[in-house]
């Protein structure tokens, strides 16, 4: 898995320099942070599934290009006792993509997709809207896939004790339950809003058992 996700970036990277050095130097900064051993959900293996969901409809998307650095960079920081995760993703895909010589406002875009998602709102730019649908797929697939994510992110969080975590889980749940819609895309909300909403709202009663 991790040779095609790596064949997947130095084809894209390839695209814009030719230098070696700096490609694996791009890919193995990637691949450091999300093998790190805290990752139980956000790691190379969540970086493979949001990619595979939106290859699938790439001709769909306006820069397709951009959207697969956003994909590649938007959980490269991800540590769970710190609030400011996005937003160093997005900085150190700025910079990346700045040594990559891409023009500044497709590097904004790349930007501003990270940090949407922080809140997954909708935005008036499409590719935003898809590529924060994709990241938030795993809410709307079976309970079966969705109590393993769910483990996931509490192993993530293993330092709090459940008087802590279960109340801080149940407002994020409840976040995407009260949003309009939690998939933006026609495409994502007929897939998976139904299910995510039966998912959220199951994982709800189960960690109200344990308060």
């Amino acid at each position: 898995m991790n040779e095609t996700l790596k064949d997947n970036f130095v084809k894209l990277v390839s695209r814009y320099t030719q230098n070696s050095l700096l490609i694996n130097e791009l890919w193995n900064e990637i691949e450091q942070h999300y093998t790190e051993p805290t990752r139980h959900y956000h790691n190379l293996i969540h970086i493979a599934a949001v990619y595979n969901k939106l290859s699938a409809i790439k001709g769909l998307l306006a820069d397709w290009d951009m959207i697969q650095f956003s994909v590649f960079y938007h959980d490269i920081f991800y540590n769970t006792n710190k609030n400011d995760n996005e937003l160093n993703s997005a900085l150190l895909a700025k910079s990346s993509l700045q040594k990559l010589a891409i023009e500044d406002s497709r590097i904004g875009t790349v930007f501003s997709q990270i940090l949407a998602t922080q809140t997954h709102q909708n935005t008036n730019d499409i590719d935003t809207n898809y590529f924060t649908d994709a990241d938030l797929s795993i809410l709307g697939e079976s309970w079966e896939n969705y109590q393993v994510y769910s483990k996931q992110i509490r192993a993530e969080y293993v330092q709090y004790a459940d008087e802590v975590y279960v109340p801080g889980r149940i407002k994020v749940l409840n976040h995407f339950l009260e949003m309009e819609r939690i998939f933006k895309t026609p495409q994502f909300h007929n897939l998976f809003e139904m299910k995510a909403k039966q998912n959220l709202e199951n994982e709800i009663k189960l960690l109200k058992q344990n308060l």
